[in-house]
């Protein structure tokens, strides 16, 4: 029998991974692709209001329409480089996906939201993801292990829809960077606990920075998103992919951020030499 995979682990990055993490994410907040400085068609500002209002406006009122649409989900696609998935031999399921945001996804949330649900902080969105990546998969047949979930493509949605899960980017990229399992729906899991894991390895460069004021959700709205480390677990799948050598920052970021990580670390030695 062979021997299961070892999983890697996320890890300590460098100060200087992290503010180019950072720099990209800033970039990407105000919708301009950081590898080539162009302007993309959605900002994460606007992907948050996009997804996470109509989410929050069905978990208020139960009684609220689901107002995210096709157009939306294919915006994430080409945001997230996710074109393959128009190449599957199995279509995606537009209607089945979206109805199953408030059918599947949304007591998961409630659940998670209000404690009636016993599950781990990772295994709520672990339980979201599949719900969802299955939905989208064009098919009358039953969900097996072996079925072809759209976890990329779910993770993708939630992590915008309900920004304080602790809902993570899958990609299957960076899947087999950290030896996961090739079929995503069953490395999933195992990909949020290693991030969750990796959060806490990064706590104290992590825990220096400062998420953009939003143009969109209300301050109480990007108070809660804050609050609950939606941009540093944007800045870590970021310095993740960058790490992996899965993406490349243009040169004008990794210039900036040396240029401020050098300037952090003199202030510093400045300070220690002025103290007697």
């Amino acid at each position: 029998m062979a021997k299961a995979k070892q999983h890697l682990s996320v890890p300590l990055l460098s100060p200087y991974a992290i503010k180019l993490a950072e720099l990209c994410a800033i970039d990407l907040w105000h919708g301009v692709d950081y590898e080539t400085g162009k302007t993309m068609d959605a900002s994460d500002d606007e992907l948050l209001l996009t997804f996470y209002m109509p989410l929050k406006r069905m978990y208020l009122r139960g009684t609220a329409a689901n107002t995210i649409v096709e157009d939306d989900v294919r915006l994430i696609i080409k945001q997230g480089k996710l074109k393959a998935l128009y190449r599957s031999h199995l279509p995606l399921d537009f209607n089945k996906g979206l109805s199953a945001i408030k059918t599947h996804c949304l007591p998961t949330y409630k659940g998670w939201r209000n404690g009636t649900m016993q599950l781990t902080p990772t295994g709520y969105a672990t339980k979201t993801a599949l719900d969802l990546g299955i939905s989208f998969v064009q098919t009358t047949k039953a969900p097996t292990t072996n079925g072809n979930y759209r976890v990329p493509l779910a993770t993708r949605i939630l992590f915008y829809a309900m920004p304080d899960m602790l809902m993570f980017n899958y990609s299957n990229a960076l899947g087999k960077a950290l030896n996961l399992q090739s079929r995503p729906q069953s490395a999933v899991s195992f990909f949020f606990e290693i991030m969750n894991v990796g959060l806490n390895t990064n706590a104290k460069e992590l825990s220096k920075l400062k998420m953009p004021p939003s143009g969109f959700l209300s301050h109480d709205d990007w108070s809660r998103v804050k609050q609950h480390g939606w941009w540093e677990r944007r800045v870590l799948d970021l310095a993740l992919m960058i790490h992996f050598r899965l993406t490349t920052p243009r040169i004008l970021l990794q210039r900036r951020a040396r240029q401020l990580v050098n300037a952090s670390t003199s202030k510093k030695v400045k300070s220690k030499k002025k103290i007697p």
